[in-house]
């Protein structure tokens, strides 16, 4: 299994690989063997083109909330605590429920600051 997190600093294809997935090829991509996962992407409040969800399952726990995590509705420790668990056990589900699935592509551009 094969991890690609693409960070996008400036001018390296953040915002195509993104649209990319929004534009119809999600299903080819995995065909392919590739998963760009909706865990990290989806929210109660709100759905990003990027892995938005990354980001709230590495930070520690007590950070102060900013803005994005208010729009994911994740302001709460607790609830960013329980999001991070949830994460990776969703995405262990969205593998494991492709058998041809080799490379697993994250992207958010804001994981450049590494801040994190």
């Amino acid at each position: 299994m094969r991890a690609i997190v693409h960070i996008g600093a400036p001018k390296t294809g953040t915002s195509h690989l993104q649209a990319s997935q929004k534009a119809g090829r999600r299903e080819l991509i995995r065909r392919e063997g590739v998963l760009y996962p909706l865990v990290g992407r989806q929210f109660e409040k709100r759905q990003f083109d990027r892995n938005v969800g990354l980001r709230f399952a590495c930070e520690p726990f007590d950070k102060v909330a900013n803005g994005l995590m208010e729009q994911a509705g994740l302001a709460d420790p607790a609830k960013r605590r329980d999001y991070s668990a949830k994460f990776w056990d969703t995405l262990e589900e969205d593998i494991g429920q492709e058998g041809n699935i080799h490379t697993v592509v994250m992207s958010d551009a804001a994981l450049l600051r590494g801040d994190i």
